[in-house]
């Protein structure tokens, strides 16, 4: 994710689950904030007892969805609130206006979108839903587009040509590391003991990969999708 000094710049990440706006890009919102640019992050989906899941975890993801949002000084934090893991049960046409609507009312610069080769069905789906959402003559405002990585989702890509994640941006997050380790932390259901991937552990041995690529102690990575000067 790539900084400027120009403030106030909008920049709008794009998280399929609670969580992944941390995973994807904890350290470089920090940096983002630091200079003084607006975050706003769009959560598309909620589970539903409906769907299988309990009351209990239900009523605990809220509590961390209220904390992790609150803890950070976003502009915003809205949730669109289709079913998780079902969004194939949604018309597209739907979920990209929605997200196309609040690409817009924000008037957002630079966006962030999950790996569209994730093994997770409801990535996949907002990788594309959203990137139809920002064709040029339906989003004039956005300018950069980048599509982040996922522990546990975007490494388990079916391993044939074109499907890896194959990044050319790099962000120096040596200085917010622990802020995003803490962020993450407030999904505390969500992480994991060492060796698996949502761990802590997993957490800097990525970061601190992704930077040995570029001679950075720890470093984010993304795929540059879109770049208008």
């Amino acid at each position: 994710m790539p900084q400027t000094n120009d403030k106030n710049k909008q920049i709008l990440i794009i998280a399929p689950h609670a969580d992944d706006e941390i995973l994807g890009c904890g350290g470089s919102i920090f940096k983002e904030l630091a200079l003084g640019n607006e975050v706003h992050i769009l959560l598309i989906t909620r589970g539903y007892e409906a769907q299988g899941f309990s009351k209990t975890a239900l009523e605990l993801k809220e509590k961390e969805i209220e904390k992790a949002s609150t803890s950070i000084p976003f502009a915003s934090f809205k949730r669109l609130e289709l079913p998780a893991v079902a969004l194939e049960t949604i018309p597209r046409s739907e979920i990209i206006q929605q997200i196309n609507q609040h690409i817009n009312a924000l008037l957002i610069h630079t966006l962030y979108l999950p790996f569209g080769r994730d093994v997770h069905t409801d990535h996949q789906i907002v990788f594309e839903s959203a990137w139809a959402a920002a064709k040029p003559f339906r989003a004039i405002g956005v300018k950069e587009i980048y599509a982040y990585e996922v522990l546990s989702e975007t490494g388990f890509q079916i391993p044939a040509a074109g499907m890896a994640f194959t990044p050319n941006t790099f962000v120096d997050i040596t200085d917010t590391l622990e802020q995003k380790i803490d962020a993450f932390k407030n999904y505390s259901s969500e992480l994991q003991e060492f060796p698996l991937p949502r761990s802590e552990e997993a957490i800097r041995a990525l970061a601190a990969y992704r930077g040995s690529l570029v001679n950075m102690p720890a470093a984010e990575a993304f795929i540059c999708l879109r770049m208008l000067k």
